[in-house]
């Protein structure tokens, strides 16, 4: 059996080096994403509902959720179980 040479000894030990970098750079990158998508998403969702909330408030009876301006957002109002109580006209 031959020894294993200088060369392939280093040619492990590069490629175990460069596995280990890979790895801790998909569990940093992970890590971030998964901190920064749910803050983000929950930020998104707090800002959109701020002037739907207000609207309530003021009129609670007045279902007017289509004239809300606030582009990019589609809104639905539903009840505690889930049904739809009011949707924008499309």
């Amino acid at each position: 059996m031959r020894a294993k040479t200088l060369r392939s000894r280093m040619m492990v030990l590069f490629c175990s080096v460069v596995g280990v970098l890979l790895a801790a750079s998909y569990l940093a990158f992970w890590g971030l994403l998964a901190h920064a998508i749910p803050t983000q998403l929950n930020r998104q969702l707090l800002e959109t509902s701020r002037p739907i909330i207000s609207d309530i408030a003021s009129e609670p009876n007045a279902r007017d959720v289509e004239r809300l301006d606030i582009p990019g957002q589609f809104f639905e109002l539903l009840d505690t179980n889930g049904k739809v109580l009011h949707a924008p006209e499309t």
